[in-house]
C-alpha cells in the first residue's frame, strides 16, 4: 500500500441475506467513518480473442482460429492494435463505430 493512498477497496461474502441487505442498505462502519457499499455486479465475460459476449468462453477455449482486436476489430490482438483516437474504434460485438468491444455502453454489452 502506498502511504499516499486514502481509497481501497473489498469485496465481502455475507453468508446470510439479510446481512448482506443490512450492509448494502446502510453502509459499514470500519475504524469510525461510514464506508458507502454497494452490491456487487458480476460483469459478463467476454473472450479476449474474439472479443464474443456470447457463450461465456474464455480465449483458451475459443474456437475462432484468429484473434479479433477489442478496440478496432481488426486481425490483430488488443495490445498489438495501433489505434489510438476514440473516434478510430469500431466494435467487434455491435459492428458500430466510435467504441471498442470493451465500453460498457455497447448495445451488446448491456
Amino acid at each position: 500500500r502506498n502511504p499516499k493512498q486514502r481509497r481501497a477497496h473489498v469485496a465481502m461474502d455475507l453468508h446470510r441475506p439479510s446481512d448482506a441487505n443490512k450492509v448494502i442498505r446502510d453502509g459499514l462502519i470500519v475504524l469510525g467513518p461510514c464506508c458507502p457499499t454497494h452490491k456487487l455486479l458480476l460483469e459478463p465475460t467476454r473472450c479476449m480473442k474474439c472479443q464474443s459476449f456470447e457463450g461465456s468462453h474464455f480465449a483458451r477455449d475459443c474456437t475462432k482460429l484468429v484473434d479479433t482486436c477489442g478496440t478496432c476489430a481488426g486481425n490483430h490482438r488488443t495490445k498489438d492494435c495501433e489505434v489510438t483516437s476514440p473516434d478510430q474504434c469500431f466494435c467487434a460485438n455491435c459492428q458500430e463505430p466510435g467504441h471498442g468491444a470493451w465500453d460498457r455502453e455497447c448495445p451488446v454489452y448491456v
